[in-house]
Parts: C-alpha cells; sequence; structure tokens
C-alpha cells in the first residue's frame, strides 16, 4: 500500500513559521561562521544536511507519515528556550533552539518513522550550532597543549633542537 500524499501546506507553513521566527538568530550564526575561522564549517552543515535528506527522498516518499505531538511540545520547548535566549541575551540558547524546532518539526509532521530516516542529518544538525566560548576554550587548549607537547616529543627524536613555552615551539638555532 503506498503511503499517503504529504501534505505540503502544513509543510510549508511550518518552514515559513520557522524561518520568520529563526531569521535574525540564523543571519547572526551565518555571520560568525564568516568572520571565525573555527566555525566556518558551519554552512557546510546545512548543506550537507540537505543533501543526504536528498538522497533518501525515495524512502521518505515511500514512509507512512504518523505525526507525533511529541514533535509539537518539543517545537513549544524550543519557542521557551529561543525567547530565554533572547532575554538573557545567550547566542547558544537561541542558536541551538532551532536545532530543536526542526527536530519537533520533523517529528510533528511525519512521527518517529521520518525522524527514524532522517537521524543523520538530524544528529548532524548540531554541529552547525557554534559553542560557546568559554566551552570551546576549554577543549580547545588543553588540545593545543597536548599538541605541542607531541611535536616537541617528535622534534627531539628527530634531533632538532627545540625549546617549548606553553603551546609554543621556538627552533633553536644551531648556527654558531
Amino acid at each position: 500500500m503506498p503511503a499517503p500524499p504529504i501534505p505540503w501546506t502544513k509543510v510549508a507553513w511550518i518552514i515559513g513559521l520557522l524561518v520568520m521566527a529563526y531569521l535574525p538568530i540564523l543571519i547572526r550564526m551565518a555571520d560568525q561562521w564568516s568572520n571565525d575561522d573555527d566555525m566556518s564549517h558551519g554552512f557546510f552543515v546545512p548543506a550537507v544536511v540537505a543533501y543526504i535528506t536528498y538522497q533518501r527522498r525515495e524512502e521518505l516518499l515511500a514512509t507512512e507519515m504518523k505525526p507525533s505531538l511529541l514533535g509539537l511540545l518539543l517545537l513549544f520547548w524550543s519557542l521557551v528556550q529561543m525567547c530565554v535566549g533572547i532575554l538573557g541575551a545567550e547566542l547558544f540558547l537561541q542558536r541551538s533552539a532551532f536545532v530543536g524546532s526542526v527536530w519537533g518539526a520533523v517529528l510533528y509532521l511525519g512521527g518517529w518513522p521520518y525522524f527514524r530516516v532522517l537521524t543523520l542529518p538530524m544528529v548532524m544538525l548540531p554541529l552547525m550550532v557554534p559553542l560557546p566560548a568559554i566551552i570551546y576554550n576549554q577543549v580547545t587548549f588543553p588540545l593545543q597543549l597536548f599538541a605541542s607537547a607531541v611535536a616537541e616529543q617528535a622534534l627531539s627524536l628527530l634531533g632538532i633542537p627545540v625549546l617549548r613555552d606553553g603551546n609554543v615551539l621556538d627552533l633553536v638555532s644551531c648556527l654558531g
């Protein structure tokens, strides 16, 4: 038995409402992607998600839609999270609320069968949200120290004199 047709009007309304609600947040996030070299991968995440979703279109069209009210609850929660983020000027809350809204929209429109088909793209979506600077620095600085220590050891094993100060390597001149 073929799956019932997709309610494109409902899909268009929800997409339109999400874009209207999150447009200022998405614009600021895209601005960070373009100005912060550490976050420039954010431009590719939505494109990869769209590509994977497109690749699974036949499976999606063959899957029966079983709308879930849990999706509506997740949409409401994400809206509250966005408002709290705006009131507290907390960008991470605002941006992650968009991801929650997309998850909620998929659950509300297609239910768990659609979400299962789209598990990989849904799991990839949070990768586009820049981490708060305090968390980012807590993760990257120890990694920088580890990388410089490994590089120092490798250079020493190769017989190249090196002096490490924190994560800065100074190659000692061998010329007299």
